[in-house]
């Protein structure tokens, strides 16, 4: 689905006589006028001349009596098509439906009565390209005088509505919106396709995100990042090295192998990844500048090299104990259960539950490596697109950040996992996969459904993986959320601490393949992987 805005004009009759002519190609065919402000116009077809001056001087009458200046014209017309060719013709009354939704949303029938937004659309055929699509032309001057002015530029909010369109009526996708995580560029799309490797800024994008939710405070995000072997450029205010402004990052090189260093600033890496995005979730820091210049280019300028390449930092965490990964889990379920405060018309709240969400499954996915983590991979990227960041503001603290924070935490000390793999791992992604849920149901209740599906694929991608690595024994039922109204079951018969003693094996871990469980113990069951739905994300590792 496509909205394209057009430049504004000044003649409605003008642009009526346009839509309900044979068009330039003589392609208009069977014109007539599908949705309108008011329903004595819907059916209108424009086959007299004196109907179409009528229809233009009633959408023209505000004003002409009440004769406003408009900054850049009073008439606005958006086109609205499907794909030709691929998508199939919407009947008259969906177009009617889309129309009205279009209207409302860019805020034309607001105000109430006769203070609205005289507004109409037309449909007259396939265009020369063959897409199906309609016409709504809206005269900005209100019934009562005043001159209508957009909350939000209402580019995002058609972008907003093409999503929605798409989702409902099954069309082809055309995009994201609003969500949290740029698209690749073409060239690395193509390259991912070729190689099947994750591209190297979507790479760097996990180990920021997971690190930012693990940290709480700037300089804990600083040496997360080192830790994790990346290298950071801050950029100061303007003046002096007393406040940083931003940051780029960049992969560590191999010493001596002539590598250049890839450099991506937050924002390039995601739209809530900016550092005064980032700084909405943390605690004050006043030692952060400190840290900054501890890992600054500029302050070892006379050292060879630097600046060009730079050697991997070293320190992956030992596998933590079972009581670390139980207590995650713990509260993650816990988190999951308290959902239910959460109001479901709090876009930015449930943005924040999003963020942190795809915080924790970044950091587990740094952890889970190898084919078997690959669907958490694709999970946090999924995740991370169901994070809605409006314009010119930025995605609040989450009132669970600090268990989010905690639980990333752990998840970054999670040793490698594989078939054999820590049982304490798979519980806590199995409590991992029902936040995520969690966040879908609210997103789709609130009619975010960009938002919705991108966190239902993250499910679905989660789901796979802990299929592959063969989920714990016994799975904890879904928890209701009343926010939600039907996101998890009614509570777990037994706790993540239960479920992680019962699946371990001796010595924390599960039994490793082809060794019988202990006596007196069964071995745990086995499904096969299940294949998450496709998306752009099939081609890693494929």
């Amino acid at each position: 689905m496509i909205c394209k805005a057009a430049p504004r004009g000044s003649r409605v009759r003008g642009l009526v006589e346009y839509l309900f002519g044979p068009g330039r190609s003589d392609q208009h065919t069977d014109q007539r006028v599908v949705a309108a402000y008011d329903d004595v116009l819907v059916g209108d077809t424009g086959d007299t001349e004196l109907g179409r001056a009528m229809l233009a001087a009633e959408l023209d009458f505000p004003r002409r009596a009440f004769a406003p200046e408009v900054t850049g014209g009073h008439v606005y017309h958006v086109a609205i098509s499907s794909k030709g060719g691929v998508d199939r013709d919407l009947t008259d009354d969906e177009w009617r439906e889309v129309a009205e939704m279009t209207a409302d949303r860019l805020g034309f029938t607001a105000g109430g009565e006769g203070a609205v937004v005289r507004w109409v659309a037309v449909r007259h055929g396939h265009s020369s390209a063959g897409n199906d699509h309609i016409h709504l032309v809206a005269n900005l001057v209100r019934e009562d005088g005043r001159t209508h002015h957009f909350a939000r530029p209402d580019w995002t909010v058609l972008r907003e509505v093409a999503v929605e369109v798409e989702t409902r009526f099954g069309l082809t996708v055309t995009g994201q919106a609003k969500t949290g995580t740029p698209g690749m560029s073409r060239l690395e799309v193509e390259t991912q396709r070729v190689t099947r490797v994750e591209s190297p800024r979507e790479r760097l994008h996990r180990g920021v995100r997971a690190s930012a939710t693990a940290a709480r405070t700037e300089s804990e995000f600083v040496g997360l990042l080192r830790a994790e072997g990346l290298v950071m450029r801050p950029r100061w205010a303007t003046g002096g090295r007393d406040t940083v402004v931003g940051y780029s990052v960049a992969r560590s090189t191999t010493p001596g192998a002539g590598e250049e260093l890839v450099w991506f600033g937050g924002g390039k890496l995601g739209r809530d990844l900016t550092l005064p995005a980032l700084r909405q979730a943390w605690e004050p820091d006043p030692d952060a500048a400190t840290a900054w210049r501890a890992v600054d280019p500029a302050s070892r300028a006379g050292q060879r090299g630097v600046g060009r390449t730079s050697p991997a930092v070293s320190g992956r965490a030992a596998a933590p104990s079972p009581e670390v990964l139980a207590d995650a889990a713990v509260r993650l379920q816990q988190v999951t259960a308290q959902l239910g405060a959460v109001p479901l018309h709090d876009a930015a709240a449930w943005s924040a539950m999003a963020r942190d969400t795809a915080g924790v499954l970044s950091a587990l996915s740094q952890r889970v490596g190898g084919a078997e983590g690959l669907g958490l991979v694709k999970a946090a990227h999924s995740m991370s697109r169901a994070v809605v960041r409006e314009p010119r503001s930025h995605v609040p603290a989450s009132a669970h950040a600090v268990s989010l924070s905690q639980v990333a935490r752990a998840s970054l000390t999670v040793a490698a996992a594989s078939r054999g793999g820590s049982a304490g791992t798979l519980i806590l992604l199995t409590q991992l996969v029902a936040l995520s849920r969690a966040v879908a149901e609210a997103q789709r209740a609130a009619g975010r459904l960009a938002q919705a599906q991108a966190a239902l694929d993250a499910v679905q991608h989660a789901r796979a993986c802990l299929d592959v690595l063969g989920g714990p024994r016994a799975l904890p039922e879904p928890v209701k959320t009343a926010a939600a109204g039907a996101a998890l079951g009614a509570g777990h018969t037994k706790s993540p601490v239960e479920l992680l003693r019962e699946a371990m094996g001796p010595g924390g871990r599960r039994p490793a393949p082809g060794v019988p469980p202990p006596p007196g113990r069964a071995g745990p069951a086995r499904r096969g992987p299940v294949p998450p739905r496709r998306d752009r994300d099939d081609d890693l590792g494929r």
